[in-house]
Order: structure tokens, then C-alpha cells, then sequence
């Protein structure tokens, strides 16, 4: 797509750059390479309200993935996510154990 298309289109929307951030640390590439890249775009998204990034990003803390390591920002945002009824929110908060009752970490 040429680039000057792709400006005229404006910004993206939340659910693009999500995806695009998917796409970047998607299997097969380089994550290494791409990871920065990915957590641009999903944190793009989150600051923009959309839960299923806020989650996202709040994965990629948690794993330590394209950003330092920091499960207290991990949590904050499955938080956050959680608020606004994500349901995998939910389940990151209960299963991964990084707060809450019950907690290993």
C-alpha cells in the first residue's frame, strides 16, 4: 500500500493496531526484532480504552515481552481491562496468580 494512501486514511483504529501488534509478535517472526514494535501499536490501543489491548499489554509486562518485566504494571492493567467486563481479563488476574488471594507472586 503506498504510503501516501495509508496517511489519507488516518489513524488507525483500536482494533487495528491490536491486531497489527499481533501480527508483529505473531509465530514465525522475530520477536527479538519486532516485540518494541508490537507493544507500540497494543499500547496504542490501550491508552485508547480498548480492553482486549489493555490485557494485551498487560500480558506482554507480565511475560516480560518487548518490555521490562513488571508484574505490578501487569496487574494494574488486567485491572483496568477487567473493569470494563473483558472476561480473559478476569481469568489472567485469577489464573496467572500476580494479585489477588491465593497469590504465588
Amino acid at each position: 500500500m503506498p504510503i501516501g494512501l495509508f496517511r489519507r486514511a488516518g489513524p488507525p483504529s483500536r482494533q487495528h493496531q491490536t491486531s497489527r501488534g499481533f501480527v508483529i509478535s505473531s509465530p514465525g517472526l522475530s520477536i527479538a526484532d519486532k516485540g518494541k514494535e508490537a507493544v507500540a501499536f497494543i499500547r496504542a490501543a490501550a491508552e485508547q480504552g480498548y480492553p482486549i489491548a489493555q490485557n494485551d499489554l498487560g500480558r506482554q509486562y507480565e511475560l516480560g515481552a518487548g518490555v521490562a518485566k513488571d508484574d505490578a504494571e501487569a496487574l494494574r492493567l488486567y485491572r483496568v481491562a477487567a473493569e470494563s467486563g473483558y472476561a480473559l481479563a478476569f481469568f489472567q488476574l485469577e489464573a496467572d496468580g500476580i494479585g489477588g488471594e491465593g497469590s504465588a507472586g
